[in-house]
């Protein structure tokens, strides 16, 4: 499993984002938002996770950053085996 956090809008005020890819080949990117009780920090749920969506080959590693001159948003890349 391998895990990024990455702050995806160049925006320091926006929190980071987690993102995690899977040797099954699953990208999951989450954005958690814990919230302080009585007891402790609440835990995950549902709405935190923004993508899952799977990518048909082992995911060997995610980085993110910007990659392409004419496109002014961070960039995901995940690098996986396409051929054996």
């Amino acid at each position: 499993m391998l895990l990024l956090f990455k702050n995806m809008h160049l925006n320091f005020h926006i929190p980071d984002k987690i993102v995690i890819g899977s040797y099954h080949g699953i990208l999951r990117i989450f954005n958690p938002k814990p919230t302080k009780t009585d007891g402790g920090w609440s835990g995950f749920k549902a709405e935190d996770v923004l993508l899952e969506s799977p990518l048909q080959m082992p995911i060997l590693q995610i980085e993110a950053g910007k990659y392409v001159s004419y496109v002014a948003e961070i960039c995901l890349v995940c690098s996986g085996l396409s051929h054996m």
